[in-house]
């Protein structure tokens, strides 16, 4: 089953735009995610990332996956703030996930061996990229830092429950995996 996982970008220009990244995970039938499709895109420091933390984790039980772009942008080799999003891709076809759509916001700390979830500088244009999205046909969860959470969340998490979006606040890696219901 086609999974996804959607992350806010920021395109940098004289007012920076919010977009939102769509990045899909299909089922194969042996082996870990499959970043190759995402390197020819645009990604490859995005991925070489992700794998880097891949690498630090101990026997991560990743599921056997094709990760894709779902859309296009000029210029992501450069962006920031991807690496979460796709490592999370890279998990979604566990059968512990019963998710079909997520959103992620923020990147991990690597230098920390607990990978804590950080944000960037244009965290609130990701938000309202975020924001800006249609209703969900199904809740869909939006992984953000705990650490960046508005003065009053109430108001966000209500803004978010028109658009069937759950906001889902962690502090690292292995909180987001776990509140997603992946076993790694």
């Amino acid at each position: 089953m086609r999974k996804f996982v959607l992350i806010p970008i920021v395109s940098l220009g004289k007012h920076p735009q919010g977009h939102v990244l769509e990045i899909y995970s299909e089922p194969k039938l042996w082996g870990h995610a499959d970043f190759k499709a995402l390197k020819c895109c645009g990604l490859t420091t995005a991925v070489y990332e992700a794998e880097t933390v891949l690498q630090k984790l101990s026997n991560p039980k990743m599921s056997a996956c094709y990760l894709y772009l779902g859309n296009y942008f000029l210029n992501l080799n450069g962006l920031k703030s991807l690496s979460l999003g796709l490592l999370l891709a890279g998990f979604m076809q566990k059968k512990s996930c019963h998710h079909h759509k997520i959103i992620v916001l923020g990147d991990l700390d690597q230098e920390q061996s607990h990978l804590p979830l950080t944000s960037g500088t244009f965290f609130t244009t990701q938000l309202e990229a975020v924001l800006a999205l249609d209703k969900q046909a199904h809740p869909v969860p939006l992984v953000l830092p705990i650490d960046k959470l508005p003065y009053k969340p109430d108001y966000l998490r209500q803004r978010l429950k028109t658009l069937n979006i759950e906001l889902m606040p962690v502090g690292n890696l292995f909180e987001a995996l776990t509140q997603l219901g992946i076993v790694a």
